[in-house]
């Protein structure tokens, strides 16, 4: 049998609409990963035309893990708007808290639910001793991870563009 006509086990237990589901969590957290990256230049760089190509501070900044470049931000927030630090902080709490969300799409096992359109997920992490993590999402629960989670990224372009902190990043080519 051809590679590209065998089916793979985890076919028979989840449906097209839930690979597109979580596919849809992982693809959105990845655009919010390259958000952060130009919002951090943005933080960084002083706001001027010779400033606009992003390229020098992306190649310093590709790579970090997105706590360090929460971190990042936290500690130039705390220069740049200490009046606000604490609603920022939410804002980056909440993006956390995706995150989190976004690991458990990522680097769970999946398999049937128990409850007609859900698939179940075993999460196990390694801190502190084994802790296993059981849950179910039906597909619109899962899509509506990625909606929050783009609605989170939103969030913080729209505080930073309030206090003329953000522009929206080129775009790429196709």
């Amino acid at each position: 049998m051809d590679s590209q006509q065998r089916k793979l086990p985890l076919e028979d237990h989840l449906s097209d609409d839930q690979f597109k589901a979580i596919g849809l969590v992982i693809a959105e957290w990845a655009a919010i990963e390259r958000s952060l990256l130009y919002i951090l230049c943005d933080l960084t760089l002083p706001n001027t035309p010779e400033y606009e190509n992003y390229a020098p501070a992306l190649l310093l900044a590709t790579g970090m893990n997105y706590r360090t470049l929460l971190g990042l931000m936290v500690a130039i927030a705390q220069v740049r708007f200490p009046s606000d630090t604490k609603e920022f902080q939410k804002i980056l709490d909440d993006l956390q808290n995706s995150a989190s969300k976004r690991d458990i799409f990522a680097h769970s096992a999946w398999s049937r639910g128990k409850k007609a359109d859900a698939i179940g997920s075993v999460q196990l992490k390694s801190v502190g001793g084994i802790k296993q993590t059981t849950r179910e999402y039906t597909t619109s629960e899962i899509r509506q991870v990625a909606i929050e989670m783009h609605e989170r990224i939103h969030a913080l372009s729209d505080f930073l563009k309030a206090r003329s902190a953000w522009h929206d990043p080129p775009t790429t080519a196709a």
